[in-house]
């Protein structure tokens, strides 16, 4: 299993981007996703990231849970990923669409049970 990464280095890596883009986004919202039968902790995970987010100002953040019975997770999540990335462009000015920021987050395993049966 990979190291976890602590609040304090996401928050100083999230800062650091800012800092290099001076800080003016117009728009900044965040978008979590992971598994309905995910038992690695992953509602926990995006209690967590909730509370990251909150750091920066978003107060919203977006849920996708991917069904246990999608057959094709991927697409379901891509259309939620699309939908909201759109949203928030389209809460950006027009003169200026780059300056929206959107924190995507996965909590979990790393494949569908599908995919490990073969």
């Amino acid at each position: 299993m990979a190291d976890s990464t602590g609040v304090d280095e996401i928050k100083a890596a999230v800062q650091l981007c800012l800092i290099q883009r001076q800080g003016l986004y117009q728009n900044v919202t965040a978008f979590s996703m992971h598994f309905e039968d995910n038992d690695t902790g992953a509602s926990r995970a995006f209690n967590n990231f909730k509370d990251l987010a909150s750091i920066f100002g978003i107060s919203n953040v977006e849920e996708c849970i991917i069904s246990a019975h999608d057959k094709m997770p991927g697409w379901a999540v891509i259309g939620r990923l699309v939908a909201h990335l759109s949203a928030a462009i389209q809460n950006c000015s027009p003169d200026s669409p780059e300056r929206c920021l959107v924190l995507i987050h996965y909590a979990g395993h790393g494949v569908s049970d599908d995919i490990l049966r073969g």
